[in-house]
């Protein structure tokens, strides 16, 4: 039986599909996200997960939906972040994030009330009009980049 697992910042061994509580560190989750670029590493500057979810926490109110904004992406510590269309296409990865997110939420009193499904629902919104937002901003860095290939202008210092 294929059972992932991960060596982590502090050292532990961290089994993907069986990863407890106990097995989670709030430092290893922020040192892995700082690592992290995300846009699978296609921006004008190194961007991480972990300032993203922090750039996140910072449009939230209240103290539960800006944790939720802080952890929405943690399972990409132990995972890796991916493109949304290529983390579509493959089940397994899903399934192993979605036991992490929960087992985080756990670790770090995120329930399962509807409050929290309320804020997880605007948590998602926000990330999701952010990923599409950072998209059209490298869209059009590539095209500024094209144009200045051909001598027509220069690629703007703020994409």
């Amino acid at each position: 039986m294929n059972d992932p697992w991960v060596t982590t910042f502090s050292g532990r061994q961290l089994f993907i599909t069986r990863a407890t509580e106990d097995d989670i560190y709030i430092e290893d989750i922020a040192h892995g996200l700082s690592n992290i670029c995300r846009y699978t590493g296609q921006c004008k500057r190194f961007y991480s997960v972990a300032e993203h979810s922090v750039r996140m926490a910072e449009l939230c109110f209240g103290t539960s939906m800006k944790l939720l904004a802080l952890l929405h992406d943690s399972p990409e510590a132990y995972l890796n972040d991916l493109n949304t269309n290529v983390k579509q296409s493959m089940p397994e990865y899903q399934k192993m994030e979605l036991y992490l997110i929960m087992v985080i939420f756990g670790k770090y009193g995120i329930g399962c009330d509807p409050s929290y499904t309320i804020e997880l629902d605007g948590v998602k919104n926000l990330d999701g009009l952010i990923s599409w937002l950072g998209t059209a901003a490298v869209r059009l860095w590539s095209h500024k980049a094209l144009v200045t290939q051909e001598g027509r202008e220069e690629i703007p210092q703020d994409v």
